[in-house]
């Protein structure tokens, strides 16, 4: 059975417990094509960073197991969004951007009556878990093939 990088997280929302899987494939890895040009693009609309800043930017790219369109999504996520007026943006306002879905058990699948709305999806369990179709197409997960 191969592994997949997505993982699935829990988050706690007013005491409703919510799973959470990123879109991201982490396995597919950085280029450093995409980091060139995502660092470039980070100087040109901060112009303030310095260069120790985008290096060490770089190297947690990289430690945080970015892929490439991560990084694109987060590096156009700061720059639209940023709001620190006359601030620079931090480390932190870059490495923590992604994108996640819903995921759903066998039991709420079940509890909830979700299975005309619901793809299952492998995510390296001995079981699979359920993410809605349009979620499924969007973001193209691997279909759970029975083992």
């Amino acid at each position: 059975m191969q592994k997949t990088s997505r993982t699935i997280e829990t988050y706690s929302k007013n005491e409703y417990e919510e799973n959470l899987i990123s879109v991201y494939n982490h396995s597919n890895g950085l280029s450093q094509s995409v980091v060139i040009e995502q660092t470039e693009k980070i100087l040109i609309a901060f112009p303030k960073l310095e260069r120790p800043f985008i290096n060490l930017l770089r190297e947690r790219f990289k430690a945080n197991n970015f892929s490439d369109e991560r990084m694109i999504d987060s590096v156009n996520y700061v720059i639209d969004n940023y709001t620190g007026f006359d601030k620079l943006p931090q480390v932190a306002d870059f490495i923590k951007y992604d994108r996640k879905v819903r995921v759903y058990s066998h039991a709420e699948v079940t509890q909830y009556n979700l299975w005309r709305n619901v793809e299952a999806i492998d995510i390296g369990l001995s079981n699979p878990r359920w993410i809605k179709k349009e979620d499924f197409e969007k973001y193209k997960f691997k279909k759970w093939i029975k083992k």
